[in-house]
């Protein structure tokens, strides 16, 4: 899936710059012109989304997450393109028109941006806590935005800025947690290289294991480190 993706994104690039090119040198511009340079840039904005949910759905256990980033991403696509070629499968609403459109382009990147918060990989309490609460925080703020377009009941748009903030927050200072974690795992799996290793010396002093076997696991544990 994440493949097929790129390589959607390659095309329109390429596309989006022969079209641009051949039209300025021709003097083509047109309609027809407009309409497949904005269709392409509908490929390529949703790809974006599409790609993070496709990787997250790839690496973690989790996939319902990923699978809906996916189903919006579709949707939001076909939804776009139809709208951009001018064809009419059903009618909506004046209110739907422009708030069914605005609903699509707000889940697609928060599918997208919860699906890349849920790459961050840590067995550390104060990352998963990090990562869990933005990504409920987001959810919430997604829910209040929604409820604001399509309810005369609005929430005060202080706490949806406020709730935001936090979603800023969260995304920035996950990712950073991780980082730090990363460092401080690092010496602790230096010391139980070392400490399997004296622990292979130790059955190689008693002839538990001959000399060759000994040298094998210990250039395989050196080996592990060194990937």
């Amino acid at each position: 899936m994440k493949k097929i993706i790129i390589k959607t994104l390659i095309t329109t690039f390429i596309l989006g710059a022969l079209i641009g090119i051949i039209a300025v040198i021709f003097d083509l511009w047109n309609d027809v012109t407009e309409k497949i340079l904005l269709s392409i840039i509908v490929l390529f904005g949703f790809s974006i989304s599409g790609l993070a949910s496709s990787t997250a759905y790839e690496k973690v256990k989790d996939k319902f997450i990923p699978i809906v980033g996916l189903i919006i991403t579709i949707i939001s696509v076909i939804y776009f393109e139809l709208v951009v070629w001018e064809i009419t499968i059903f009618k909506l609403t004046s209110d739907l028109a422009w708030q069914l459109p605005i609903i699509l382009i707000l889940l697609s990147v928060s599918s997208g941006h919860i699906s890349l918060l849920m790459l961050i990989s840590s067995e550390e309490d104060v990352v998963k806590m990090s990562k869990m609460g933005t990504i409920v925080v987001s959810l919430i703020m997604d829910a209040l935005l929604i409820n604001n377009i399509v309810s005369d009941l609005n929430i005060s748009w202080k706490v949806v800025t406020i709730i935001g903030i936090l979603v800023i927050l969260g995304t920035i200072i996950s990712p950073l947690l991780n980082i730090l974690n990363k460092k401080k795992e690092q010496p602790k799996e230096e010391d139980d290289k070392y400490k399997r290793i004296e622990q292979l010396k130790n059955l190689l002093d008693t002839n538990a294991i001959t000399q060759e076997e000994y040298d094998v696991e210990k250039n395989k544990l050196l080996n592990e480190t060194d990937k």
